[in-house]
């Protein structure tokens, strides 16, 4: 079964993804709070996997292909986030969906950082960092190249 598989590869790949794989990827100005997990169903894995690596300074733990082709999974990981990456082949392309996960959202280090960060290497994120007094948290939104909304993190100082 794929999920128990994943969860395998996860937990006994994750923390040994070796730094340095590739030195052209240079390291982001923040972390994301450790134990962070993702999974976004894509239309191109291979692009979406190099926009990660890139936008967070991810490494590949992992890479799955059904032997029938019907499915293409990436896993990368590193600065406290493992993230999976799906590809399904051979069946038609998910509709857009009315209902579902709006976006997800992750806890950073730095926010102004994080945000500099993604404004440096043109990222589709806000133009400014706001604070929510409610929730006391300082927070902006981003999408990634296939529009998908992943929205950042950082408590307020007391």
């Amino acid at each position: 079964m794929i999920t128990s598989r994943l969860a395998a590869c996860l937990l006994l790949l994750a923390p040994t993804v070796a730094r340095g794989q590739d030195a052209s990827i240079e390291d982001p100005p923040f972390r994301v709070e450790a134990g962070t997990f993702v999974a976004i169903i894509t239309r191109d894995v291979d692009a979406q996997a190099d926009w990660y690596r890139r936008a967070f300074g991810l490494r590949d733990a992992n890479h799955i292909t059904a032997e029938d082709g019907r499915y293409d999974i990436r896993i990368l990981a590193g600065r406290g986030l493992i993230l999976e990456l799906l590809q399904l082949r051979g069946t038609a392309e998910p509709p857009e969906r009315a209902f579902g996960l709006f976006k997800t959202g992750m806890t950073v280090s730095d926010i102004d950082a994080a945000h500099r960060w993604f404004r440096q290497i043109d990222a589709d994120a806000d133009a400014r960092v706001f604070t929510d007094s409610a929730l006391a948290m300082r927070s902006f939104l981003l999408r990634d190249p296939e529009g998908n909304r992943l929205q950042f993190f950082q408590p307020v100082a007391p």
